[in-house]
């Protein structure tokens, strides 16, 4: 089995985000799923299901990239109509591995860092309730 980073793609709205550095994407589940929430004197263990299935994106895209004016869009869209959600999915295109949210929208513009190097823009991405699928991969 290879594992290839440029095999995933992410999906927002419409648009297919390019653009992406090198370690582009990171996902992160809102909530613990489950937590233990005591253990009696007997060893029993009491848990509660986390029923939140939220979820964050963050994607570094690189500085000189278009796909910063079209984010910029979406964000500056949802900041004055209050309706920029969007769909987002993040998808591993030689395995299983899946996200998906019916909402999603731009938490804020990126940290400007101006330095010798272009380097990335680093874009967070909130949802509402999702799916997600932490697989293999094919080949």
């Amino acid at each position: 089995m290879t594992y290839d980073p440029t095999k995933y793609f992410i999906i927002f709205g419409t648009m297919e985000i390019g653009g992406l550095g090198v370690d582009a994407i990171r996902v992160e589940q809102a909530g613990d799923g489950f937590v233990k929430e005591a253990a009696g004197l007997d060893g029993n263990v009491q848990r509660t299901l986390d029923p939140r299935t939220d979820f964050s994106v963050e994607v570094d895209i690189q500085k000189t990239s278009p796909y910063n004016d079209a984010l910029s869009g979406y964000h500056l869209a949802d900041k004055i109509s209050g309706a920029g959600y969007e769909p987002i999915t993040v998808k591993d295109v030689n395995g299983t591995t899946l996200h998906f949210a019916e909402q999603a929208w731009i938490v804020k513009f990126p940290n400007d860092d101006r330095t010798k190097e272009a380097g990335m823009y680093t874009w967070r991405i909130e949802t509402g309730r999702g799916a997600q699928f932490i697989g293999g991969s094919a080949i």
